[in-house]
């Protein structure tokens, strides 16, 4: 089960942050909104963690499965640092013919 920490940044359809998790409750948080929006007692179900860190694995054949479903634009930098830090292995895996400039 996931847990969320107080202050963290969410989005549930618009960004917030938490506040806190509900006494004896584990699947219901206290949500604020950025957009000012009254304060909101919501679903862990409803509730999409912003991560600062990616978090994935790369198989031997060259495949990636990442397991950060929502990212912060820092966590998007540091996913693509893992990228770059993998980039030879994954140029390998796919062939000399699908090397992509940009």
């Amino acid at each position: 089960m996931r847990n969320l920490r107080a202050g963290q940044p969410v989005r549930v359809e618009v960004p917030g942050h938490v506040v806190k998790q509900m006494d004896d409750n584990p699947y219901w948080y206290e949500i604020s909104f950025d957009d000012g929006r009254p304060n909101e007692l919501v679903s862990l179900a409803r509730i999409n963690a912003v991560q600062d860190r990616s978090r994935g694995v790369i198989d031997t054949d060259g495949s990636i499965q990442v397991f950060t479903p929502r990212l912060s634009p820092e966590g998007a930098l540091d996913l693509l640092q893992w990228l770059r830090t993998n980039e030879a292995e994954l140029q390998r895996a796919a062939g000399p013919d699908e090397v992509m400039e940009c």
